[in-house]
Formats: structure tokens, sequence, C-alpha cells
């Protein structure tokens, strides 16, 4: 589709459309040992839809093995505002909302919900950070609170090239 076949409601979160491959990312949390991975995004355009798909997955550098998968939903709501709702393969489902401004989208957990047997400690609360910092990088910062940790705390810092 070309640009103006584009729902006006999509323009605003056009620029993250497409996959994103991390050159490395780096996780830390005061409850864990600090780690790098690599990961890939994927943002689809779903046909007319003010919205897009989302995909994740991510594999720690120093063992190869998968880490994290994530599935879900970027919707655009008119006025800067969107909405991202994304399942987490360990269980958690998180819906953030928050807003664009230029090439920056700030969310924040609305609701965080979890599976009967997820693994302790609960999230509780996710602050999340995308960034075009030039039309091929894209930055992400996500921080959370914990069950076990009362303080928002920086978790991860990734930087991506468009593929």
């Amino acid at each position: 589709m070309e640009a103006g076949d584009m729902p006006e409601l999509l323009r605003p979160i056009a620029w993250i459309i497409g996959k994103w491959v991390s050159k490395e990312g780096s996780g830390k949390y005061p409850t864990i040992k600090d780690f790098r991975y690599n990961e890939t995004l994927e943002f689809r355009r779903c046909g007319m839809q003010p919205l897009v798909s989302y995909s994740g997955s991510s594999s720690h550098i120093e063992k190869g093995n998968p880490m994290h998968l994530e599935n879900g939903f970027l919707r655009s709501r008119g006025n800067g505002q969107v909405s991202f709702m994304v399942a987490h393969n360990f269980g958690l489902t998180t819906l953030e909302e928050g807003e664009i401004n230029g090439k920056e989208m700030q969310l924040k957990s609305q609701s965080i919900s979890r599976m009967t047997g997820a693994k302790d400690p609960s999230v509780t609360e996710i602050d999340r950070v995308f960034t075009l910092t030039d039309e091929n990088t894209l930055v992400q910062k996500l921080s959370m609170r914990t069950s076990t940790t009362t303080v928002m705390t920086e978790h991860l810092v990734v930087t991506y090239t468009r593929e």
C-alpha cells in the first residue's frame, strides 16, 4: 500500500513498522545477574486497521538459548494516544497505554495479569519507551517494578537496526 492508502490513525506509529534486529541488548535487575541478549522485533500492518501486530523474541548472547517471546498489538487511538497489548511466554499479559511524541512512544502499564502457576516474583508495573534515533535505528528501554522490588527500576536497554 502507498502512504496515501494508510489510515490516518496509523500514520503516527508508521515509523515503527518493520523488522528490527538488535545489535546487543543489556538486562539487569536487583534480583538477577546482569545479562546480554539479542532480540528481533516485528511490527506489521493489519490492512487498513489503525493497528499493527507485534512479535518479539530474544536469545541469550553467551548461551545462545531462547529467553523471551512476546506477541500482541499496537493500536493508535488518535491525538497521539496509543495502546499496546502484549502476551509474554512466561504467563504475563500487559495492557500498556501512552503517547507518541514525534518519533518516541512512551508507554505505562494499565493492567497486568498472570496465569496460574506463573513464576514469582510477579511484575506489578512496566514503563516502556521506544525511540527512533534515525531512520534505521530504534532504541527500547524498559523499566519495571515487581512484587519484591518497591522502586521502578530500569531492566532492559536495547538498540535495533531496521532490517
